[in-house]
């Protein structure tokens, strides 16, 4: 009898094994199925190295048909053998689910899946640069030699006022991880240029007319334009603005050339300053963004803007090329010591006289 209903277990035995067997597929398999194992439970075994487990239908049918004993040599020493090596280290895996890690490794899919959003120049007639598109073939011999070679990518931004400021905006993106507007970034170069113009109109409107900027931000007459309506829709973002919202934000940014930057050109007379690359915020940090530049004083055509990058990522760590960082590092700069700097703009060229031969 069942020792709980008290009902006779001859009985009822058949229909509720039927039931099982209908009901639950596993139990089904298990009954029906010789070669398969029924586990409810996690189960802890206590194995030795030399011992394994086995279904007793292995066992009882071909198991042992046909093995062979390994044979020992006592010549052989080496026990690394592809068929008996067991790994003395392996990969830790962890159940435990990081959802802010998840959330970082997407947020860094989404920056780097810019390199396909419709800013990028994926055609090489749309490209301003000679050679293959997206290599850095056409970026001139000087930062080749320095390693900036073919391991490199040029993600090169379209010539539109959108696209300008999204190199910035990429930049942010990817050392803060999280997102900025193109409204934010405007005010910010409306305050800036407020402060700057009070400070010291005429070296402002000198460096404005010497990367060719000046016309946006004065009317014909010379009468300066009204900030907001300098910075409409249609403003492209100048070498000048760069350098102030790198430095605004504090992005560990160098931006070179393959030509002198605008606004650094030397005159005869020793003044001015000739360089090729500029470093802002590098905090101690080797992994830097490189935005490079080309066509800056061209116009009416727009400046290039570029972002360097690798396959993986938009920081260059430029402490693996020992030449490349020496240059780059030896033109750190702050956007007031650039300032500063420019004030040679203010000395008035020495007009040549006129020497006149009298022929007697």
């Amino acid at each position: 009898k069942n020792l709980i209903s008290g009902n006779d277990n001859r009985e009822i035995y058949f229909g509720r094994m039927a039931d099982e067997l209908i009901r639950y597929p596993r139990i089904r398999s298990f009954i029906l199925k010789p070669k398969a194992f029924l586990s409810l439970n996690p189960i802890n075994y206590e194995l030795n190295n030399t011992e394994i487990i086995l279904l007793e239908q292995l066992l009882l049918e071909k198991y042992f048909q046909d093995i062979v004993l390994r044979q020992e040599n006592k010549y052989i020493k080496t026990k690394n053998f592809y068929e008996i090596i067991n790994p003395d280290k392996s990969e830790k895996y962890t159940n435990n689910f990081s959802f802010e890690k998840m959330e970082k490794e997407q947020k860094h899919k989404e920056i780097m899946d810019y390199a396909v959003s419709d800013c990028i120049v994926a055609n090489q007639r749309e490209s301003a640069f000679e050679g293959k598109q997206g290599s850095f073939s056409g970026a001139g011999k000087f930062w080749r030699d320095l390693g900036l070679d073919s391991r490199f990518l040029i993600k090169e931004f379209r010539l539109t006022p959108d696209c300008s400021w999204d190199v910035i905006k990429l930049i942010y993106s990817n050392y803060y991880e999280k997102s900025i507007t193109h409204g934010e970034m405007k005010q910010i170069l409306i305050h800036t240029y407020i402060q700057l113009f009070h400070i010291n109109t005429e070296l402002i409107t000198k460096i404005l007319r010497s990367i060719t900027w000046k016309n946006r931000f004065f009317h014909s007459n010379k009468e300066q334009k009204n900030l907001n309506e300098v910075f409409d829709d249609d403003y492209y973002l100048s070498f000048l603005d760069l350098l102030i919202l790198i430095s605004t934000y504090k992005l560990p940014v160098a931006i070179i050339s393959r030509l002198t930057l605008p606004s650094f050109n030397k005159l005869k007379t020793g003044l001015g300053h000739s360089r090729k690359s500029i470093l802002l915020n590098p905090e101690n940090k080797k992994n830097i963004y490189i935005i490079f530049g080309s066509r800056w004083k061209q116009t009416p055509l727009l400046p290039v803007y570029s972002l360097i990058s690798t396959i993986n990522t938009l920081k260059i760590d430029i402490g693996l090329f020992p030449q490349l960082n020496k240059t780059i590092q030896t033109n750190k700069i702050t956007l007031d010591e650039y300032l500063n700097e420019q004030k040679w703009h203010l000395t008035k060229k020495q007009k040549k006289k006129k020497i006149i031969k009298i022929r007697r």
